[in-house]
């Protein structure tokens, strides 16, 4: 058996990596980098890890001897993700230009429930709500910090039973059947989190129509229960 758990925290200007995190990265304000300082995009605060095998106490012939337990638990903390507001209100002109809202202080962003989606109009999980930020005035940068919120936790539970069977004295038979996230448990990826949309055609100005999607869980991470059965030569 093993445990595992990590703290850790990741502060910079800037930072993505390929087909993980983000995309496009910059600095918003070259003459004040420190405008972007915050959490890094793959900050992960807390991560906890445990394993086991454990053999099972059968004996007497080939046929109950040789079994097998073994599972993995993952448990973390969600991801940074950073409110934008859609489109470029400061007039940076850049390809990195989503620009940051004002935000209310004390204000909780959090709502996490379910509500009717406007755009599809389903019910689904709503992980934060718009009322804490606004949009910053037209060629200005909004306060709110950069990664300053985080998504939803990540839990996963993977099991498998083992069968080794001797069939000489130097090669075995193992026989597995892998559950992988046995639990079926549904885990959720971070909220869309553009306020507005910029209406295409217009010119800047203090305008933003709110978007649809704001605030709702885009989609999911890991897997459905999969289960897998196999045969393994051994020598």
């Amino acid at each position: 058996m093993q445990l595992s758990y990590t703290y850790s925290h990741c502060l910079d200007e800037n930072s993505g990596s390929y087909g993980l995190e983000e995309g496009a990265v910059g600095i918003l304000d070259p003459y004040d980098p420190r405008y972007d300082y915050g959490n890094c995009t793959f900050d992960l605060r807390n991560n906890f890890v445990g394993n086991v095998i454990y053999q099972l106490p059968f004996h007497g012939n080939r046929f109950v001897e040789g079994w097998q337990l073994s599972g993995i638990f993952t448990a973390q903390s969600g991801s940074s993700f950073t409110i934008s507001d859609g489109f470029d209100q400061a007039g940076l002109f850049n390809n990195v230009a989503s620009t940051r809202p004002d935000y209310t202080p004390g204000c909780n962003p959090y709502v996490r429930q379910r509500a009717k989606n406007p755009l599809t109009g389903i019910v689904e999980p709503q992980w934060i709500g718009s009322s804490c930020f606004t949009l910053e005035p037209v060629g200005a940068l909004g306060d709110a910090r950069r990664n300053s919120l985080c998504g939803p936790r990540f839990i996963n539970l993977d099991m498998a039973v083992l069968k080794n069977t001797k069939i000489t004295e130097r090669v075995s038979l193992q026989f597995r059947a892998e559950f992988f996230n046995i639990a079926n448990r549904t885990d959720f990826g971070p909220p869309l989190a553009s306020l507005y949309i910029f209406p295409a055609g217009v010119p800047g100005g203090d305008i933003g129509i709110p978007f649809p999607d704001y605030g709702f869980i885009g989609g999911t991470i890991g897997t459905q229960r999969e289960i897998q059965f196999a045969l393994k030569l051994l020598f």
